[in-house]
C-alpha cells in the first residue's frame, strides 16, 4: 500500500522539470493519525523518523538544559546529529535549507509489555524512578544491589570527595542542577553510581568503611559494576546523563576483570557526543546558552582524555580526529558553570578561580600536544624544537593563580592544580620526545641523541614533582592524572638503565629514581591499579636481575640509594657479549619498556595476573 502511494506521488511530478522548493511538507499518516488498514499502520520507527524530519526542517535551536535533563515518563530520549549526506537531512532541507537544524531530540515511547503473571508483581519505589523496567530485570538488579546507595550522610560525603578532586579536572556536570536533582530525588541512578565509583578513588578509608567496604578497590569495583549493570539494562533513559556517566566511568580505574573497562566507556562517551553533534561548531554558537557551555566542557574533556590516553599508550589510535573536529574555541572561566548558591555549598564545594583556569589551561595543553604529535609524524626533524618551545611558552604563560607556590604553609593547598598541569605537560613532552627518539634510531644519530636528552630532562622534572608530593604528604590530595604518572616514570627510568647507549652516570641517577618511584607506588598501593603496577615491576626487576626480590619487597624505609651502589645489582650492559649468554643476561635489543610501557594503561585497566605477566616475559626472552 505504501509503495503505491509513493508511485502515485512520483507520477504527479513534472518530467524533466528543475528542482523546486517544497513550501511545506507533512509526512503521510503523521503522528497521532491512524490507518484504516493494519498494513498501513505506522511503526514506532516511522513515527520517530517523521518527528526528526520535522525538527530538522523547522531549524529548532538547541533545547534548554531543563528539557535536556528532564526525565521522561513515557520513554528514553534520543538526541542525534544528522550528517548532511543522510537521506533524512536531504529530504528535510528541501523544506528550508537555511533554517534547517541537524540536531534532533525526540522521546521514543516505551512499547507496552505483554500482560503476563509477572506484570502483576508489586511495584517498588525503584520502578517509580525507572519507568518501563521489566519486573524480572528489576528483580535481578535488586539482587545485584544495583539500586543500593550509601546512607544520606555517607553519600553526601562521597559527593564532596568527587566534586573536590574529580569534577575540577572533568567539569562535565552542571553542579547546581545536579544538587537540585539529588535533593529532589530525581537524580540519575546510573550517573550517581558512576560518581560514587570515581569518588572512591579519593575518599578517605573511614568513609569507605562507613559505606560498607573494607578496601578501596572493593568500593571502586562495586560502584563501577552497579553503574555498568544499570546501563546494560537500559535504566538510563536520558542521553545526556548517559554521556556524562560514561565519561565519569571512563575516568575511573578498575581491574581487568571488567570487559567494559575505562576504554569502553570513553569510546561510548565519544560515540554519544558525536551522535549528539558536540563535535560540530553549531553546538557552541549560542555562547550564553547553558546547554552550549555544558556541551563545550564535555567536548573538551573528551579531547583532553583522548590525547592523554594516546600518549599514555592506553589506546592505539585517536578517537577524535582534527579534520572532524570543528570545536576550536576553548572555554572561558565564566563558561565553567554558575557559582554554587550558599544553600548548596555544604554539599558541593564551588569551583575556585584557580580550578576554573586550570581546566582552561589543560585544554590549551592538550591542543599543543595534539599539534606536536601531528607534526611529529610528517616533519620529525622540525618537531623537537617545536615540542620544547611550545611547551616552554605555555608553562611561562600560565595565569598567576597557577604559578608555583614555594611557601611551605601554602604548598599543600595551593599547588595541587599547578602540580597536575606540570605533571601532564612533562608527561606529554617525555612521550613525544620518546616517539621521536625511537623514530630516529639508526637513521639520524644527532636527532636520536637530542631526543634522548629531552626525554631525560622531562622525566627529571617529573621526578622532582613526585618527590615534592611525597615530601609534603600530598598524595591523598592529588587527582588521578598526577598519581598515574608513577608507573610511567618508573618504566622510563628502567629503559634508561637497560639502554646500552646511556652513560653510567645517567644510569646511576635513574637507579636512585627507580627507588623513589617504587616508594611512590607503595604509598598509593591501596589503589587497585598501583598494586598491579607494583606486581609487574616486581617481576620485571627480578627477571632482569636489577634488584633482588628481597630488596624490592623490603619496607620503603629500608630502600636507600646506597643499596643500589653497594650490592651492584645491575647488569653491565656496556660490556660486549663473549658469546656465552647466561640465563639472566639481558638482550640489548629488548627494552623493559616494551613490556611495561602499558603500566599507565594498568592505572585505568587494572590487573594482570601472574600468568599474564609471566607470559609477557617469556614472549621476549
Amino acid at each position: 500500500m505504501a509503495s503505491k502511494n509513493i508511485k502515485a506521488t512520483l507520477a504527479q511530478l513534472p518530467i524533466n522539470s528543475s528542482p523546486q522548493k517544497i513550501e511545506s511538507w507533512t509526512p503521510p499518516l503523521y503522528l497521532g493519525q491512524t490507518s484504516s488498514s493494519e498494513d498501513d499502520a505506522l511503526t514506532p520507527e516511522t513515527c520517530m523518523i517523521a518527528q526528526e524530519c520535522e525538527q530538522i526542517a523547522k531549524g529548532s535551536s538547541l533545547p534548554s538544559l531543563e528539557i535536556m535533563l528532564e526525565p521522561s515518563p513515557t520513554g528514553p530520549d534520543l538526541v542525534q546529529y544528522h550528517s548532511e549526506m543522510h537521506y533524512m537531512t536531504i529530504i528535510s532541507e528541501l523544506v528550508d535549507a537555511k533554517a534547517s537544524s541537524r540536531v534532533t531530540r525526540i522521546v521514543v515511547e516505551d512499547r507496552k509489555p505483554v500482560a503476563t503473571k509477572t506484570t502483576q508483581m508489586k511495584t517498588t519505589q525503584v520502578r517509580v524512578v525507572i519507568q518501563g523496567l521489566d519486573p524480572l530485570d528489576e528483580e535481578y538488579l535488586n539482587n545485584k544491589s544495583a539500586f543500593s546507595l550509601p546512607s544520606k550522610h555517607s553519600c553526601e560525603a562521597m559527593l564532596q570527595a568527587y566534586f573536590s578532586l574529580g569534577h575540577p579536572h572533568v567539569p562535565i556536570l552542571d553542579p547546581v542542577e545536579f544538587v537540585k536533582s539529588y535533593l529532589s530525588g530525581s537524580f540519575s541512578l546510573f550517573l550517581m553510581q558512576a560518581i560514587l565509583s570515581n569518588a572512591a578513588l579519593y575518599a578517605p578509608m573511614p568513609l569507605l568503611e562507613a559505606c560498607g567496604f573494607t578496601a578501596r578497590c572493593e568500593a571502586i569495583e562495586t560502584y563501577f559494576s552497579r553503574a555498568s549493570l544499570l546501563y546494560q539494562f537500559g535504566c538510563e533513559r536520558n542521553q545526556l546523563r548517559a554521556l556524562q556517566g560514561s565519561i565519569v566511568l571512563g575516568m575511573t580505574a578498575v581491574t581487568g576483570s571488567f570487559d567494559r573497562d575505562f576504554r569502553y566507556w570513553i569510546h561510548n562517551a565519544v560515540r554519544l557526543a558525536v551522535k549528539m553533534g558536540l563535535h560540530k561548531s553549531f553546538a557552541h554558537k549560542e555562547t550564553e546558552s547553558a546547554t552550549c557551555k555544558l556541551y563545550q566542557r564535555i567536548w573538551w574533556a573528551l579531547y583532553i582524555r583522548d590525547i592523554t590516553l594516546l600518549l599514555g599508550g592506553a589506546q592505539n589510535m585517536r578517537m577524535i580526529h582534527a579534520e572532524d573536529n570543528e570545536v576550536l574555541t576553548i572555554p572561558t572561566p565564566e563558561s565553567l558553570g554558575d557559582d554554587i548558591p550558599a544553600c548548596y555549598a555544604h554539599l558541593i564545594p564551588p569551583l575556585t578561580q584557580q580550578q576554573r583556569e586550570y581546566f582552561i589551561e589543560y585544554c590549551r595543553l592538550a591542543r599543543i600536544a595534539t599539534r606536536c604529535l601531528s607534526i611529529l609524524k610528517s616533519h620529525p626533524r622540525e618537531t623537537l624544537d617545536l615540542i620544547q618551545s611550545e611547551l616552554h611558552l605555555w608553562r611561562f604563560s600560565l595565569p598567576e593563580s597557577l604559578h608555583a607556590v614555594h611557601r611551605p604553609s601554602h604548598v599543600r593547598s595551593d599547588s595541587i592544580w599547578h602540580m597536575v598541569l606540570m605533571t601532564s605537560s612533562y608527561r606529554y613532552e617525555s612521550m613525544l620526545c620518546r616517539i621521536l627518539r625511537k623514530q630516529s634510531e639508526g637513521r639520524d644519530l644527532e636527532l636520536e641523541k637530542k631526543s634522548a636528552m629531552a626525554v631525560r630532562a622531562a622525566i627529571y622534572e617529573l621526578d622532582a614533582i613526585i618527590g615534592r608530593a611525597m615530601a609534603y604528604d600530598m598524595l591523598s590530595m592529588l587527582p588521578m592524572p598526577c598519581i598515574s604518572i608513577g608507573p610511567t616514570l618508573l618504566a622510563l627510568h628502567l629503559e634508561i638503565v637497560l639502554s646500552p647507549s646511556e652513560s653510567e652516570s645517567v644510569k646511576s641517577r635513574s637507579r636512585i629514581y627507580i627507588h623513589q618511584a617504587i616508594i611512590f607506588l607503595q604509598q598509593c598501593r591501596d589503589l587497585p591499579f598501583m598494586k598491579i603496577a607494583l606486581d609487574l615491576v616486581d617481576w620485571a626487576l627480578t627477571k632482569q636481575n636489577l634488584l633482588s626480590i628481597e630488596k624490592l619487597n623490603a619496607p620503603p624505609t629500608t630502600i636507600t640509594a646506597s643499596h643500589l651502589h653497594q650490592q651492584e645489582p645491575f647488569v653491565d650492559l656496556d660490556k660486549e657479549g663473549s658469546g656465552t649468554a647466561g640465563e639472566n643476561q639481558v638482550n640489548a635489543n629488548v627494552s623493559v619498556f616494551d613490556v611495561i610501557e602499558r603500566l599507565d594503561e594498568f592505572l585505568e585497566l587494572g590487573a594482570m595476573d601472574d600468568t599474564l605477566i609471566s607470559d609477557l616475559w617469556q614472549n621476549i626472552s
